[in-house]
């Protein structure tokens, strides 16, 4: 899963989730929104108020953006980071696939 940054005639420039350099908006199946990121080759969903419930295990899903459609799967939180003296807590994904999973790819343009 990734995000097309540039376009050729015969190439693709493709920004995926496992880059450290993605910001991407997620929401959890539960409506918390946050940032997915990356912290020493973690994913993680940063900004999320401290008054936003987490829960581990629940599931992690693209929000909608001009690039990139809602509600695909990204991966499940399994630990969740709060401080009280921050205004924001985060928690780390286990990503929903193994970046060593390949699989074809075919794009259809309009």
């Amino acid at each position: 899963l990734g995000i097309i940054t540039s376009l050729t005639h015969h190439t693709a420039k493709v920004l995926l989730l496992s880059d450290p350099d993605i910001n991407l908006p997620v929401i959890t199946l539960s409506g918390v929104t946050g940032t997915l990121s990356h912290l020493n080759n973690t994913q993680l969903i940063s900004h999320v108020p401290q008054s936003s419930s987490l829960s581990v295990d629940e599931p992690v899903l693209t929000k909608a953006t001009d690039s990139i459609p809602s509600g695909l799967l990204i991966g499940k939180i399994n630990i969740i980071s709060s401080d009280q003296s921050s205004i924001y807590q985060t928690a780390s994904l286990t990503p929903a696939d193994a970046i060593t999973d390949q699989t074809p790819l075919a794009v259809i343009l309009d």
